[in-house]
C-alpha cells in the first residue's frame, strides 16, 4: 500500500493522531486501513513511516515480538517507534480482560545492541532499535506533588520494580524508540 502520511497509528480506533494513517481491527470513524494486528505481514511496504505510534495497544497483542519486528521493518532508518501501555503493577493492566501482554521498563531491552542490556541477548537479531528515552508514569504525575516520586523512580527503574512496585504502583509505560537499520 503506498502511503501518503509519514506517520502510522497502530490501534487508532475513533482517536487517531491528527495527521497519521489509522490502522486498527475495527471499521470505526478515523479507521484508515482495517488489519488484525496479529496478522503479518502488514499491508505496508518496509521503510514507510518515519513514525509508528500506539497509544494503549500493544498491550491487547498476543504476539508481541512479531509486531515488534513488523513495526521495524516499516519504519524508514532513524524512523521512530512511539508507544504508551500500561507498567505491569497498574490496575488497568488487570482491568481489561482482553490484556494479553505485560510491560516493564526493561522489556525493549531485547531489541537493543548495548552491552549494557540484558547481556545483549535478542530474541530476534536482524531486529535493531536505539532506546531514545523511555519512563514509568504515575496517577496524578501532572501534580506538583507526584513529580518527585515519577523522578525517582525513573532514576532507579530496576531497583522500583524490583521493590517498589507493588507498594507504589505506576500508571503506564512511555517509549521512544529509534530504528537502526
Amino acid at each position: 500500500m503506498r502511503t501518503k502520511s509519514k506517520i502510522l497509528d497502530i490501534g487508532s480506533g475513533e482517536s487517531k493522531l491528527r495527521g497519521s494513517i489509522g490502522l486498527d481491527i475495527l471499521p470505526l470513524k478515523g479507521v484508515d486501513v482495517v488489519h488484525d494486528l496479529e496478522k503479518f505481514p502488514y499491508p505496508f511496504a518496509d521503510n514507510s513511516f518515519e513514525k509508528v505510534v500506539a497509544f494503549n495497544c500493544l498491550e491487547h497483542i498476543s504476539d508481541s515480538l512479531n509486531l515488534v519486528k513488523e513495526v521495524h521493518r516499516i519504519l524508514k532508518p532513524n524512523g521512530v517507534f512511539h508507544f504508551e501501555v500500561p507498567h505491569f503493577s497498574s490496575c488497568d493492566m488487570y482491568t481489561d480482560l482482553t490484556h494479553k501482554t505485560f510491560f516493564s521498563f526493561r522489556s525493549m531491552d531485547y531489541f537493543v545492541n548495548n552491552d549494557n542490556y540484558l547481556n545483549n541477548f535478542k530474541y530476534l537479531p536482524e531486529v535493531n532499535y536505539k532506546i531514545i528515552d523511555r519512563k514509568i508514569t504515575f496517577w496524578g504525575s501532572k501534580r506538583f506533588l507526584d513529580k518527585p516520586q515519577e523522578y525517582l523512580f525513573n532514576k532507579i527503574p530496576l531497583f522500583y520494580e524490583r521493590k517498589l512496585a507493588w507498594i507504589f504502583p505506576a500508571h503506564q509505560l512511555v517509549f521512544n524508540l529509534k530504528a537502526i537499520k
